[in-house]
């Protein structure tokens, strides 16, 4: 699914001029299913594709969401399409505080709400172009660890809570087996599962 979809979307003539990444909880949901043995898109529920366009109009980001949902719509999942530029427009309302305008898309996957989720890959000539500013150690060591820029206590417990499920589901672990612990090592220590992040496959060549 994630090659097919990288695929497409570079085909795309109107994401061209702009920078854009499939990003976020699919991306790391897809890697955790295959370190984990699962199907790639068990439990993947949204495909998020973010980009950053100056243009502010409602009525451009809408028509950019219609014109993606149509070249994707084999994906039986939800397509979440949003121009970082305009998110502080709207962020108060739905989350009850300002945040400041993004000055590009890389600046806005800085502040999402965990580590392993600040995550956008898209496709760069024969391979990928991937941005991932706190590392890969909480993706490929499966490692919920929030990003203190913007989340609240409330929001980081039900991410947590929704990977006990996962963990539950997808592992025959019970919940009450679950210890999550909150750990801060150094960033340089990428990789998981005893491996170096360069030697896990996951589908598609990482140069770490």
């Amino acid at each position: 699914m994630l090659a097919r979809l990288l695929d497409e979307l570079e085909e795309m003539p109107e994401l061209r001029p702009f920078d854009y990444y499939v990003s976020a909880g699919c991306i790391t949901q897809t890697v955790w299913n295959v370190l984990t043995g699962g199907e790639p898109d068990y439990c993947v529920k949204d495909v998020d594709i973010v980009y950053f366009d100056p243009d502010l109009s409602e009525g451009k980001e809408s028509e950019m969401a219609r014109r993606i949902g149509e070249k994707l719509d084999w994906l039986p999942m939800k397509k979440d399409i949003k121009n970082e530029a305009r998110v502080h427009l709207w962020y108060e309302r739905r989350f009850g505080f300002p945040i400041e305008p993004c000055r590009s898309v890389e600046e806005a996957i800085r502040t999402w709400h965990s580590t392993a989720t600040s995550i956008g890959v898209r496709k760069s000539g024969d391979g990928l172009k991937l941005f991932a500013p706190f590392g890969l150690d909480g993706l490929f060591g499966l490692i919920v660890r929030a990003n203190k820029v913007l989340i609240g206590k409330e929001v980081y417990e039900r991410k947590v809570e929704r990977w006990i499920r996962l963990c539950k589901s997808t592992l025959g672990i019970d919940e009450p087996d679950v210890m999550v612990i909150l750990i801060e090592p150094p960033m340089e220590n990428w990789g998981g599962l005893g491996k170096p992040a360069s030697d896990i496959n996951i589908g598609f060549k990482i140069d770490v």
